[in-house]
């Protein structure tokens, strides 16, 4: 009878000490694993997230270049346009000396005021202030830095009650642009 109780509690606890280790040494390395592989997910997709967004910076940067392009060609009118006859130069650059008579009245008004609704002497319905909202992009819709434009319409001359509104507009941008336009939106020109 060589074995005493001592030796079989020794036995047992190493027995059970080298169970435990195993199981953790087993536990520890599937968890070593699971991180490995969460850890290749996580760098695939931090790759992605930073290729994404570099695919961003450069569409925000195609915008934005082509954006100052066409703000160019639109600076010396050499945008075509899609107006009613599918052909032209939509916006050219002009000045205050370019517009009527009427047009330069109306906005000597407009300007008295700061472009803040109807001048003094309007008649009642003249729209002046109203959003215009640029739906076919015939205007800019941004500016330099790549921020929207938006604009505001003013009738050029007096609402007659009866009549429909005529076609002659000044457009104001939120860029301090002014657009005057005759035919109802087929062409422009601007004036600021």
């Amino acid at each position: 009878m060589g074995t005493s109780v001592g030796d079989i509690i020794t036995g047992l606890t190493v027995e059970g000490l080298s169970s435990v280790t195993n199981y953790f040494a087993a536990k520890s390395s599937n968890a070593f694993n699971a991180l490995q592989k969460m850890e290749e997910v996580d760098k695939y997709f931090k790759e992605e997230f930073l290729q994404g967004a570099e695919y961003g910076k450069e569409i925000k940067v195609f915008y934005v270049s082509n954006n100052k392009a066409l703000e160019a060609a639109n600076a010396i009118g050499i945008r075509d346009g899609k107006g009613p006859e599918g052909a032209g130069n939509v916006i050219k650059n002009g000045s205050y000396d370019d517009l009527p008579d009427n047009a330069q009245k109306a906005y000597n008004g407009y300007e008295k005021n700061g472009w803040k609704g109807n001048f003094s002497g309007q008649t009642q319905g003249t729209a002046a202030g109203s959003k215009y909202n640029n739906f076919d992009s015939k205007l800019p819709t941004t500016n330099s830095a790549g921020n929207p434009i938006t604009y505001k319409e003013f009738d050029v001359n007096n609402y007659i009650p009866g009549a429909t509104r005529d076609a002659q507009r000044f457009l104001t941008g939120s860029d301090g642009s002014i657009y005057y336009t005759s035919d109802h939106y087929s062409t422009f020109i601007k004036i600021k």
